[in-house]
């Protein structure tokens, strides 16, 4: 009964959480790879120049979003799982908030330790990454050649 409402709870907000981090995540990459356009405006000129295919210079940028997504959420993941590995071990105590009311769980919660969320958010982090970097790898292969090569 209200054990299981609990369970089905804190998984909504689980899922909310993890969705309001990779909106975040998603904006945070789209900006940084703006900038990047921005700032090689003159050597994205000069590869035009050189008879780069557009398709290159999306792939170029498409590139870099994605190994940001792939080094940052590499990152991520090592850092949380020393801190979920440390949570699993030593747990939470939580006795000074439950207090004298009886509910059916420990006074010490530990962290479960689930490998497949290590690779969901890999692959998400990734795809989130490259997707968002879609629009300014767009914008840099759409540049006017002279433009970009005297706009420095």
């Amino acid at each position: 009964g209200d054990y299981y409402k609990l369970v089905t709870a804190q998984g909504k907000i689980y899922n909310l959480i993890f969705f309001v981090i990779s909106v975040l995540g998603a904006f945070i990459i789209g900006n940084i790879m703006m900038m990047v356009v921005l700032e090689r405006r003159k050597e994205i000129g000069i590869l035009k120049s050189m008879g780069v295919p557009q398709s290159e210079i999306i792939g170029l940028f498409l590139t870099e979003g994605a190994s940001l997504g792939v080094i940052g959420s590499t990152a991520g993941i090592l850092l949380g799982g020393i801190l979920i590995t440390v949570l699993h071990y030593t747990g939470i105590d939580i006795s000074s908030m439950t207090g004298s009311f009886n509910f059916p769980i420990e006074n010490v919660i530990r962290v479960s330790i689930l490998p497949g969320n290590f690779i969901k958010v890999l692959f998400m982090a990734t795809a989130v990454s490259a997707f968002v970097s879609i629009g300014p790898a767009w914008k840099a292969s759409k540049m006017n050649v002279v433009e970009s090569i005297k706009s420095v």
